[in-house]
This record gives C-alpha cells, sequence and structure tokens, in this order.
C-alpha cells in the first residue's frame, strides 16, 4: 500500500511542478469575474508570459473570444502560437480576426498539443480599437470632380524655315 501511496504523491508533485499558468496577462481567476479585466489596444504589443508544464512537450497558445451576457465562445479560438517546444513567452502584435461589436472580451488558453482540455487559462481582457489610428472608407458611385487648369509653358516658336537652293 505504500508504494501505490509513494506513486501518487510522486505523480501528484511532478503535476503540480510542471503546470502551466499565465503570468501575463494573469491567470483565471472565478467564471464571469470580469472587476479586473486588463485592457488591450489592437496594433499594440504585448508580451505575454507563462510558466512551462512537461518539458520537452509542444504547446499552443490559442485566443478565444467570450459572448456576453452568455458568456459562450465566439466561433472558433484563433491560434497565436501552436506547436512550440520551450517556449515560456511570446510577443503579441494584439489583433483578431473576430468581430469586437460582437464583444470585446477575450481570454487566453495553453495546451499541450494532442490535449483537448486546457492545461492553463488566462484572465479575461478586453480589446479595444486604437482610436488614433485613421480609418479608410472606400466609396463608389458618382463623385464631384472639379477641373484644374495646367498653365501651359512658353516655349519660342524655331521661326521662319530658310531653304537654301544652289
Amino acid at each position: 500500500m505504500s508504494t501505490i501511496y509513494a506513486i501518487f504523491i510522486a505523480v501528484w508533485i511532478t503535476r503540480a511542478l510542471c503546470t502551466m499558468q499565465f503570468v501575463n496577462p494573469p491567470p483565471f481567476g472565478e467564471p464571469g469575474d470580469f472587476s479586473s479585466n486588463p485592457t488591450f489596444t489592437l496594433g499594440s504589443t504585448l508580451t505575454i508570459i507563462w510558466k512551462a508544464g512537461e518539458e520537452g512537450k509542444a504547446t499552443s497558445l490559442v485566443l478565444y473570444q467570450l459572448a456576453t451576457p452568455s458568456g459562450d465562445w465566439v466561433e472558433d479560438m484563433e491560434y497565436l502560437a501552436q506547436g512550440a517546444i520551450g517556449l515560456t513567452r511570446y510577443t503579441w502584435l494584439v489583433g483578431t480576426r473576430k468581430d469586437l461589436q460582437t464583444s470585446n472580451i477575450f481570454y487566453m488558453s495553453l495546451y499541450r498539443e494532442g490535449s483537448t482540455t486546457p492545461d492553463a487559462n488566462s484572465h479575461y481582457f478586453y480589446l479595444k480599437k486604437n482610436e488614433s489610428q485613421p480609418t479608410s472608407t472606400l466609396s463608389f458611385g458618382p463623385t464631384n470632380t472639379s477641373t484644374s487648369r495646367v498653365p501651359q509653358l512658353n516655349t519660342p516658336s524655331p521661326g521662319p524655315k530658310v531653304i537654301d537652293v544652289f
């Protein structure tokens, strides 16, 4: 019985020491707790940091959009890093293909490759548009046009042509 107990303790200690956890953004808190959500601006950079899991195991970092108020995911996840070995930080150019008008609440998960359940989740966070970035628009249809006069260059004319007769 003591051998089984020792194996159980060894496995538990190994798992405890090899557990992935987010450092930045902060680790997950309570489900539905949005009280300390950080806000990140699209186009900025964020250094994502986490504590490593099992050494030599490939890890994927994914982004989820959370629907409000249901708390369900919106569409599928977006991979930020996939199949990385030995990675514990990732510099993310903050961006998503998701529609922020649907929801601006997101969180990240870390997965060991092949796993269907996350090893770690980040705290919820908000994404916001950079208000100082100019937006471009396309318009179709008739437009007002104006005509401007381009000044002509005055060049001297060559003058009368002289023909020599022999």
